[in-house]
C-alpha cells in the first residue's frame, strides 16, 4: 500500500486527489510537495507508485461515472425509458451483469438495491408534486376565468347603466380580492 494512502484519511486522500487531478502539470515532483503539505514525506518513486495506482484508480472511476451519467443521458434522450428511474434502474442492471459475467468480485447488490429505492422514491416524490403543480395550474385558471366573467358582467352592466360607480368599485374590489 502506498505510503499516502496509508497516512491518510478517506476525507484527505479524497482531497489530496482532487488536489492532484486539479494541478496542472502534474509531476511526481509535484505530488512529492502536495504530500508534504500533508506532512508526509515520501520519494520519487513512491510519488510514481501513487500516480500509477491511486490516481489512476480514482480517474478511471470518475471516467466510468462519465461513461454511466452519458447512458442513462442517452436512455432518457432517446425515449426508451419514461423516466430517470427506469434509465438508471436499467443501467444498474447492465452493471449487475457485467458484474456477474466477471465473477461478481465488485458486486455490492445491497448498495445497489438501496440506490434503486431511492430512485424510484425520488421519481414517485416528482410526480406527486407533477401533480400538484397541475391541479394548482387548474385552480389557477379557474379563478381567472371567474374574475374575467365577473368583470364582462360589470361592464356589461356598466355600459346599460344598471350599476352605479360605487357598486362598479365594490364588485371590483372583490374581484382584486379572488
Amino acid at each position: 500500500m502506498n505510503k499516502i494512502v496509508k497516512n491518510l484519511n478517506s476525507e484527505e486522500l479524497e482531497e489530496f486527489i482532487k488536489e492532484c487531478a486539479q494541478t496542472p502539470g502534474l509531476t511526481l515532483e509535484k505530488i512529492q510537495g502536495l504530500a508534504k503539505k500533508y506532512g508526509i514525506q515520501i520519494s520519487l518513486m513512491s510519488a510514481k507508485n501513487f500516480r500509477d495506482n491511486a490516481l489512476k484508480k480514482w480517474r478511471a472511476g470518475l471516467e466510468k461515472a462519465k461513461e454511466v451519467s452519458k447512458q442513462i443521458k442517452d436512455l432518457v434522450e432517446s425515449g426508451a425509458v419514461t423516466c430517470f428511474t427506469d434509465a438508471s434502474s436499467t443501467v444498474i442492471a447492465q452493471m449487475v451483469f457485467s458484474s456477474l459475467m466477471e465473477g461478481g468480485g465488485n458486486l455490492d447488490l445491497n448498495t445497489l438495491s438501496k440506490i434503486i429505492a431511492r430512485l424510484r422514491t425520488g421519481d414517485h416524490r416528482l410526480r406527486e408534486l407533477e401533480m400538484k403543480v397541475a391541479e394548482f395550474e387548474q385552480e389557477a385558471a379557474e379563478r381567472q376565468a371567474k374574475v374575467d366573467a365577473l368583470k364582462a358582467q360589470a361592464a356589461k352592466a356598466k355600459d346599460g347603466g344598471g350599476l352605479t360607480e360605487e357598486t362598479l368599485q365594490q364588485i371590483e374590489e372583490a374581484i382584486n380580492l379572488l
